[in-house]
């Protein structure tokens, strides 16, 4: 599979792989992170992997808002 992969990028082709093995993602030029059917993460590969690998900017757990009240969901 990797090998057909490159040689379609190679031969300019569009390609839309979906998977859940980071292995291929070396191929992709655009990522787009999808969790529970939401769109959280898109973009440049290089982008959305930083983004993921950065502490406290992680699109699957948002950072909490503490300016004001906690919900009444989180309170318990």
């Amino acid at each position: 599979l990797d090998g057909l992969l490159a040689a379609l990028k190679a031969r300019g082709c569009t390609v839309l792989l979906v998977s859940q093995r980071p292995a291929l993602m070396r191929h992709a030029d655009a990522l787009a992170l999808l969790q529970a059917g939401a769109l959280v993460a898109h973009g440049p590969r290089d982008q959305v992997l930083q983004q993921l690998a950065t502490p406290n900017v992680h699109p699957l757990r948002p950072a909490l808002d503490r300016s004001g009240p906690m919900p009444a969901a989180q309170a318990r």
